[in-house]
Formats: C-alpha cells, structure tokens, sequence
C-alpha cells in the first residue's frame, strides 16, 4: 500500500513535462495533427496539436476505459489482487489526466463568461478523476463501489460533452 502511494505521488510530481520533452518522449509529429470537429464547434478553441493535449486525451481515454474495466472485474470475479492493481492504476492515471489537463488547457477556462462546454468538461473531469483517485483509499463497501463507478462515469460524461456540444 505505502509503495503504491509512492508511486501516485511521485508521478504527480513528474507530471509538469515542457512540450518538448513530452513530444521527444511520444516521438509523434504534431505537425500532421487532424482535427476531427465541425468548424465552429467548441473544440476548435482547444489547441489538440500540442504535445501535452495530445497526452491529456490519451490519458483522459485510456482512464475511463480502465475504471470501468476495474469496475467490471470486481473481487468476486477476478479476486482482490488484480481488482486492486487496476483500481490503483486507474487513480494514478486519473491523476495524470488531470494534471496534463491542467497544464495544457488552463488558458481555455473562463468562468467569467459562464458555463461553456470547456468549463463543463473541466467541472466533469475534475469531479470523476478525483472520485476515482479516492476510491482505492476507502474500504471496500458501497461508497468504495460508488465513488469507483460514478467517478468513471464522470469522466466519460466529461468526454462526451467534449465531443458532442
């Protein structure tokens, strides 16, 4: 247990990457990026071809289909190890969604101009992660299981509002 809190917290400190040491470390070229919206949706104000967006959609994928996945592989059907395992690393990269989101998009938030859907998205993702990020650290039992489930469901919401609105 204290190993795998080591471990969250020293990946939260090594979350600030520059641009230029995530894109050498990915090796993507961004240059080549394509952007899958209509124009004038609310995604064209999100900078998708920079590195750290880039890693923060991964991470922001990868999280939600992982928790859920933890979810669907409960203790009594795979056992406690592996339930624990995916639990911890669904935190961890709930975590690291949520710091490259920051670094990447902090300039996109305006709550001056009120709700919009990169403040919703932000509100989501930000509500999900951390739900998830708390849930391996309560007892198993139903706030364990809730925090689990409704934390990636969340985050999905979050994803999809992106997308669509």
């Amino acid at each position: 247990m204290r190993k795998i809190r080591i471990a969250i917290l020293t990946a939260l400190f090594l979350l600030p990457l520059t641009a230029a040491q995530a894109q050498e470390v990915l090796k993507l070229d961004y240059s080549r990026a394509v952007m899958f919206s209509a124009k004038g949706s609310s995604l064209d104000s999100f900078d998708v071809t920079s590195p750290t967006a880039t890693v923060h959609n991964i991470l922001g994928y990868s999280t939600v289909a992982l928790g859920l996945l933890t979810g669907v592989l409960n203790p009594e059907v795979v056992g406690e190890s592996l339930h624990q395992a995916l639990g911890y690393t669904s935190a961890g990269m709930a975590a690291a969604t949520i710091g490259f989101g920051f670094i990447s998009h902090i300039k996109d938030i305006d709550m001056s101009s009120g709700l919009n859907s990169n403040s919703i998205h932000m509100i989501l993702g930000l509500a999900g992660g951390t739900m998830m990020m708390i849930a391996p650290f309560v007892a198993p039992g139903d706030a364990h299981k809730a925090l689990g489930e409704l934390g990636a469901a969340t985050m999905g919401l979050s994803i999809v509002g992106k997308l669509v609105f």
